[in-house]
């Protein structure tokens, strides 16, 4: 049986269990050295179970101790009592900012034996050297970057297009996916341009996603990354979901000519190109969980559920709509009811199908592309080059197929609202 410890804000000590592991989550490092000190037993639901484990309390209290223990409040753990001198000890700082993760690591008291995993960093745990060097380079990156003082959209698609021109490099797992390793090591995949180019976003106070991407086929070992963006521009008006993959947007040869196929995306687009891939979208962000609470809220009255329970599932729809519009810089309109499908799915609709405007677009692309030109003098920038990345985007094709709306919308399943409501999102 495989024994994982935790440490996380609880008032007990927890214990969970199947026919493979053992896993223990107490409420602070006292709790774990009284446990290992003390004659104090397991006690579970199961007394079944809890009557094997007991009898081999004295051996799984010796494993305690040569154990990975991970952090999930990294305010728990002060100092090592001796007792706990031979097991590896594991903060997990996956909801910290980037900032307040820099913080805590500045200020943190330097002990070998400590490592660390973040939200850029899954794979395989960090020290504390390697973590402090990264941000701190990302972090002098970022106020370069901020020194032009640029837009959203600007920063987004200048980043873009400086990240992808790396070619990708299959290597060992976290080699090419762990942002600590991709910043400092050749190989490349998409985790690891989704990695870069969040954390740099992040530090631009723009807020990004993962989008994971899983095959249906199960057989398929193989998915895939890549970034939701929350735009909220005020210079071009623009307050939309946009997907950026720039491993599908990379060079793969040297005589490839850089397209702009997957840059300011409508999501709904990037979810119907995946899904032509066989893949699809995996739990973890604020849209999943939009489309997938709308779904439940479906479900439950075709049912005819309490209505207690439906009212419990539109006030968290609502929170869900809410803290997506706050990241956007919208409010939600005050004059809609929330409490109705139809005006759900109408919101849902704009959120999903939003595009940004062709000239606006092009406008973008000018400006990033003359910061480029101060940061890789050798970069092209003409009317040609810009003229060739427009005219591979999205925007551009939609403004020629605008027509096969309906037919999107039929492929996804979806009913096309009678009216479209306005939500002062980017229509010109």
């Amino acid at each position: 049986m495989k024994l994982n410890l935790g440490m996380n804000d609880c008032d007990k000590i927890y214990f969970d269990y199947d026919d493979e592991k053992l896993e223990i989550i107490f409420p602070n490092i006292e709790a774990l050295v009284n446990f290992l000190k003390s004659n104090e037993a397991i006690i579970l639901d199961d007394k079944q179970e809890e009557k094997r484990l007991n009898k081999n309390i004295n051996k799984i209290k010796e494993d305690i101790k040569k154990a990975e223990l991970v952090i999930y409040n990294y305010t728990l753990l002060k100092e090592i009592d001796p007792i706990l001198s031979n097991m590896s000890i594991i903060y997990d700082l996956t909801n910290l900012s980037i900032k307040d993760e820099l913080n805590f690591l500045t200020n943190f008291k330097p002990q070998d034996k400590f490592l660390f995993i973040d939200k850029y960093n899954l794979l395989k745990e960090k020290t504390l050297e390697e973590l402090t060097l990264a941000y701190t380079k990302l972090n002098e990156t970022a106020k370069l970057f901020k020194s032009f003082n640029l837009s959203p959209c600007e920063y987004t698609y200048l980043l873009y297009d400086l990240i992808r021109k790396r070619k990708p490099i299959e290597g060992e797992k976290e080699n090419s996916r762990d942002l600590v390793n991709v910043l400092f090591n050749e190989e490349i995949v998409c985790m690891g341009y989704t990695n870069i180019f969040n954390s740099l976003l992040e530090l631009l106070d723009i807020k990004a996603e993962s989008l994971e991407w899983v095959p249906k086929d199960k057989d398929n070992l193989v998915g895939h990354v890549d970034s939701l963006v929350y735009i909220n521009d005020s210079k071009y008006n623009v307050h939309s979901l946009m997907a950026f993959d720039l491993a599908w947007d990379s060079l793969k040869k040297d005589d490839d000519e850089y397209k702009c196929y997957y840059s300011f995306l409508p999501i709904i687009m990037d979810k119907l190109k995946k899904e032509r891939n066989n893949l699809e979208l995996n739990k973890g962000t604020l849209y999943y969980l939009l489309h997938e609470r709308f779904a439940r809220i479906k479900k439950l009255k075709e049912l005819n559920a309490p209505l207690v329970i439906i009212e419990q599932d539109y006030k968290n729809m609502k929170q869900v709509l809410e803290e997506i519009y706050y990241y956007l810089g919208l409010a939600l309109p005050q004059n809609l009811n929330l409490n109705d499908l139809k005006t759900l799915e109408n919101l849902i609709y704009n959120l999903d199908f939003n595009r940004l405007n062709i000239h606006k677009f092009k406008q973008i692309i000018t400006k990033a592309k003359e910061i480029e030109k101060i940061l890789l003098p050798d970069t092209i920038v003409n009317d040609d080059v810009i003229k060739s990345l427009v005219s591979s985007t999205f925007s551009h094709k939609y403004e020629r197929q605008i027509k096969k709306e309906e037919r999107l919308i039929r492929i996804l399943g979806l009913d096309k609202p009678k009216k479209k409501r306005s939500l002062n999102i980017d229509k010109s």
